[in-house]
């Protein structure tokens, strides 16, 4: 059986342009890739300073409440055991 050169030729040059679609596909794909790394990583820049942002919030809230904590707990020291308890006592009749 013996093919002709023309379709000899012609399937060559399919496969030929096939290669060259390929190439070109895997070129736009690396270059997508590298977009969507670089919005990656700009995504990661954000989030680690909301990160900083939040902690250094939560760190001030903290303390802005362990200072009422400890306002409070003092109060409540004095209502239950007044420091000059002794001298109510003796100046009672």
């Amino acid at each position: 059986m013996v093919i002709p050169f023309s379709v000899l030729f012609s399937v060559f040059g399919m496969g030929v342009a096939l290669m060259d679609l390929q190439i070109r596909l895997s070129g736009q794909v690396k270059d997508q890739i590298r977009g969507i790394h670089g919005n990656i990583k700009d995504l990661n820049g954000r989030i680690e300073r909301v990160e900083e942002r939040l902690s250094v919030r939560i760190d001030q809230v903290r303390n802005e409440l362990n200072g009422h904590i400890n306002q409070v707990s003092g109060e409540v020291k004095e209502l239950r055991f007044p420091w000059n308890w002794w001298t109510h006592l003796a100046a009672e009749p």
